[in-house]
């Protein structure tokens, strides 16, 4: 079985429930050498408008972002979500819980280079969905969302 991060919109429980994830086993962690940003290119929320970037996240050593663990996925639903994240490679990463627990092998959804834009502005609607999402984990988990997630680079934060 495989354990699937996610941090953006598939952290709300609307969107999981959407792709049958809802009820699963699902815990808060921290994701360290990578950093949250709001540049990629949709794929699934096709937007005519500047305002059209969705998250994805990036390689960056000093870095961190938090996300929800999803655990025990089998292979075949895996290669079904790889459709809906067209956009995005599916890669490995070690992860701590917010506990403090360690989790080795997780598959990440990453931004396919050609994908990524920093000339276009956040998708507010689906921004909407991520701080719902992050909010209902609690105000700690959301106050470190606000904190490593960004615009297009690390000149500021993402907020609505």
């Amino acid at each position: 079985m495989h354990k699937l991060v996610v941090y953006g919109s598939l952290m709300n429980e609307n969107e999981l429930q959407d792709q049958g994830l809802w009820g699963h086993n699902i815990e808060p962690i921290k994701v360290f050498g990578y950093k949250r940003v709001c540049n990629q290119e949709p794929s699934y929320r096709l937007v005519d408008s500047n305002a059209r970037a969705v998250l994805s996240v990036q390689k960056k050593d000093d870095a961190w972002f938090n996300a929800i663990l999803i655990k025990d996925l089998d292979e075949a639903f895996l290669q079904a979500l790889d459709m809906r994240e067209i956009g995005y490679e599916r890669t490995q990463v070690d992860v701590k819980t917010y506990g403090g627990e360690f989790y080795k092998d997780c598959f990440v959804y990453i931004g396919r280079s050609e994908k990524l834009n920093n000339d276009i502005a956040p998708n507010e609607d689906y921004l909407s969905i991520c701080y719902e999402a992050a909010q209902s984990f609690g105000e700690e988990f959301y106050q470190d969302f606000l904190q490593t997630t960004f615009k297009n680079s690390e000149q500021g934060l993402v907020r609505i």
